[in-house]
């Protein structure tokens, strides 16, 4: 049997019960503060902490027995809070749960997987899961812009989920229901309408703005790539000018940008870190405007606002994102070029959101990889991607073959390119992949 207490940081005695389970910790708002946890489950609190084991057969009648223990009088809430939260039994937390569980789980543990974000009440109510804490427990308001994206899909309702208070742009009306669906207060709004953009975020009043607005739904090649890029580019520039300015206007102090892992100096080592320059020159003619644009990002929110973070994102894989790779492969369509010595770093797109999620209220100002933790070259992921996907190999072209027929910037991506490393992200940002490789990643993905 283990112990199972319930304190408060002041000279207050409670009984302990014994109950079995895994443990958890429950913490409540109160003008008093804890102590910050070392190396148990229970973290840094505010006011009341409740430790306890949730047991698998029932947890809200392990956390109820534990409420019991105290006579406060948010005892009630916080069972209130995980009767509405938690469904007892072996039931996943959904729809709190944001991506899949990891493969070779079963849906009885699913609930416990760390991969969960428990919805924070707006009372400031948390869970922790297994030693995890993947939420602060404040409400915050945020606003998303470009909520409707590849990534937005799985932010928002990570956000919501975690308790914060939502608005998400759409630049599409049909796309309006589906966000409110999701509990946030959607807005239909054109990124580059300096004005409209300012009065919508004034209305909102965020703490916390979010950039993920880009143009990429209809992208198959890259051979023409400024052209392909170019509403992406004018959100990458004025858009995200506005969205500041905004934020100037607001008083928000939080930006949260999203930007590209993938133009670092294609030279010296293999794996690059966020002291590492971008490149000096574009991979290609057709890709100055794009390299342009990804470096105004980079340089100018970490300056413009107090709070300026700018996450550099991996390729997007998973539900939702880049299912046009998968098809391109099965049709021989991607070819391994000159050797495929050039490095990738892929991220799948709900641990990009999960890391997108921790930045809410995690890190310092400045740039973060967002990317699994294993870079690796071309030559090595694109065959096993063919593999899992039940395609034949891909075919194998030298350079001057693959600049015909896909492009110089193609060329580079496959011969040149350089990984990143995510060991800044891990450490600061408190955030963990759930898909270290994309070998896991890409098996899950495809097998849906």
């Amino acid at each position: 049997m283990a112990p199972v207490t319930a304190s408060r940081p002041m000279a207050e005695k409670t009984q302990p019960m014994a109950l079995p389970g895994r443990w958890a910790t429950i913490r409540a708002p109160t003008p008093m503060k804890a102590a910050k946890a070392s190396s148990s489950p229970t973290v840094s609190a505010s006011g009341w902490r409740w430790k306890l084991p949730l047991a698998t057969e029932s947890p809200t009648r392990a956390a109820t027995l534990a409420v019991q223990t105290t006579s406060s009088p948010q005892a009630t809430q916080v069972e209130r809070f995980l009767t509405r939260r938690l469904l007892v039994g072996s039931r996943a937390l959904s729809p709190a749960t944001v991506g899949r569980p990891r493969p070779g789980t079963v849906t009885e543990r699913s609930w416990l997987d760390r991969s969960a974000v428990v919805g924070c009440h707006s009372f400031g109510w948390c869970l922790v899961f297994m030693g995890k804490h993947h939420a602060e427990g404040e409400m915050m308001r945020v606003f998303v812009a470009g909520a409707t994206g590849a990534l937005g899909r799985h932010l928002v309702p990570g956000l919501v989920a975690a308790g914060h208070e939502v608005t998400a742009t759409t630049r599409t009306p049909g796309k309006v229901a589906r966000l409110r669906e999701a509990g946030a207060k959607p807005v239909v709004l054109d990124g580059l309408d300096r004005e409209a953009v300012i009065a919508a975020v004034q209305a909102a009043a965020p703490e916390v703005i979010m950039h993920q607005m880009t143009a990429l739904a209809t992208l198959r090649s890259l051979r023409r790539v400024d052209r392909v890029f170019a509403a992406t580019n004018e959100l990458r520039t004025r858009g995200t000018d506005n969205l500041l300015a905004a934020a100037a206007r607001a008083g928000t102090r939080r930006v949260i940008a999203q930007s590209n892992a993938g133009m670092y100096e294609r030279s010296g080592g293999p794996v690059k870190t966020e002291d590492d320059p971008l490149a000096s020159r574009p991979p290609s003619a057709s890709s100055a405007r794009s390299l342009a644009a990804i470096k105004h990002v980079d340089k100018t929110v970490p300056l413009a606002v107090p709070e300026g973070i700018v996450l550099r994102y991996g390729g997007f894989y998973g539900p939702g994102a880049s299912d046009v790779l998968v098809d391109m492969v099965r049709k021989r369509r991607v070819p391994v070029i000159d050797g495929g010595t050039g490095i990738s770093s892929f991220i799948e797109i709900t641990d990009a959101a999960a890391a997108t999620l921790a930045a809410v209220d995690r890190g310092a100002p400045g740039v973060y990889n967002v990317v699994d933790s294993d870079p690796a070259p071309v030559a090595e992921w694109l065959p096993y991607l063919a593999e899992v996907a039940g395609a034949r190999p891909p075919l194998r072209l030298p350079a001057w073959l693959g600049r015909l027929l896909a492009g110089a910037f193609v060329v580079a991506q496959m011969t040149s390119w350089r990984g990143a490393s995510n060991e800044k992200a891990r450490k600061e940002l408190g955030w963990e992949p759930r898909y270290e490789s994309w070998r896991e990643g890409f098996r899950a993905w495809v097998s849906g």
